[in-house]
């Protein structure tokens, strides 16, 4: 291949380690979901740390799923984050007036300030949770200027009063903050792009969140602190998708090494077969 990609490995699940939380609900469909078709359908996301272990930057519901289902291994992309290709951020949310209601309460429990402002602040001294109504009415919940740990905290506490029950739409860092007739470039979570339209037309909230920086990540995973969920959005080129591995043999009781050279040769197959395909975003569908 002529662009660089980040390796396929797979891994034992006992070797990673979550950056971010998992709601037990989504935990437990995604099981069930895996557990009836046999397959984990994507790769994770992960980067190497300096323990040796893997920090999970993309699929943490998965692992925790195959965890739950008691398989050994999981197929995995190993990214590195000083990569200049490799975007580390934050995703918004796009939630309804209901989950406003509940942030709202959550805010005001934990005795924090809300004032009225545009943008959330990215810098370590005053960092900002930002809300943008449809009718353009924007405010801020500020969460304090105490440290990475504890704005950590408070910022989790605030996403799990609204998403515990309910995912929330997320929306890719690159698309425009105007919803009405715009495609956005991503969007995933409980809603599509044609949904929000659809459901979501005057009642629809956006959600913006500080950045995460990998320096704090790793500072976080350090102390065993998890970053809240459906908060971390990774993006980088050339990423696998349609992998499709079944259960057995990520399950089987066989070396690390066995299960490689599989992968291996199933990779080099698809590819010199032509059932692979390359797309714009710098994706690399293995058609199986």
């Amino acid at each position: 291949m002529d662009r660089k990609t980040f390796p396929l490995r797979i891994l034992p699940i006992n070797s990673l380690k979550l950056f971010s939380a998992v709601p037990q609900e989504a935990v437990r469909k995604l099981a069930a979901e895996i557990e009836s078709t046999g397959f984990l359908r994507n790769p994770i996301a992960v980067s190497l740390l300096e323990s040796g272990e893997y920090g999970v930057l993309d699929g943490e519901t998965r692992t925790k799923a195959l965890e739950q289902l008691c398989v050994r291994d999981i197929l995995a992309q190993i990214v590195d984050p000083s990569d200049p290709l490799v975007s580390i951020g934050c995703w918004r949310h796009l939630v309804d007036q209901d989950s406003m209601r509940l942030l709202r309460e959550a805010a005001s429990r934990a005795r924090l300030v809300i004032r009225k402002g545009n943008e959330p602040s990215v810098s370590n001294i005053d960092r900002c949770l930002g809300v943008t109504f449809r009718d353009g009415e924007r405010f801020e919940i500020v969460l304090g200027s105490d440290g990475v740990l504890e704005t950590n905290k408070r910022l989790r506490d605030l996403i799990l009063s609204y998403s515990t029950e309910k995912q929330p739409a997320r929306i890719g860092s690159r698309e425009v903050d105007e919803l009405d007739g715009t495609e956005h470039d991503e969007i995933r979570g409980s809603a599509t792009a044609k949904d929000v339209d659809a459901s979501t037309a005057e009642e629809s909230v956006l959600i913006n969140f500080p950045h995460y920086g990998y320096p704090e990540l790793k500072y976080l995973s350090s102390l065993n602190e998890e970053l809240p969920p459906y908060l971390l959005e990774v993006s980088f080129p050339r990423r696998y998708l349609g992998v499709n591995l079944t259960l057995k043999i990520l399950a089987d009781n066989v070396s690390i090494a066995v299960k490689n050279e599989f992968l291996d040769q199933l990779l080099r197959m698809r590819l010199c077969s032509c059932r692979a395909a390359y797309y714009s975003q710098s994706v690399i569908l293995m058609n199986g």
